[in-house]
């Protein structure tokens, strides 16, 4: 069963996280310790306000809300 690393969709038809979020909100704690890749995956998903099912070939719009934490100096970081 393959999942979608970012959202949890799954290929046997579970929609992902982000796309069942209806004007909502997801808050993701210790952003800095999530892998690069998956970093660079949801500032996509934040630029273009949509997602792609794993299975799918339309672009589902997203309407949600990010918050986001971290436990070190974010400067230090970037």
């Amino acid at each position: 069963m393959q999942r979608g690393h970012l959202s949890g969709a799954c290929v046997k038809g579970i929609k992902g996280n982000l796309s069942r979020l209806k004007k909502g909100t997801i808050y993701l704690d210790e952003i800095g310790e999530i892998p690069h890749t998956i970093q660079v995956a949801l500032l996509r998903v934040l630029q273009e306000k949509k997602v792609t099912p794993i299975d799918g070939t339309k672009d589902v719009p997203l309407d949600i809300r990010i918050i986001t934490a971290i436990h070190r100096d974010i400067t230090d970081l970037v």
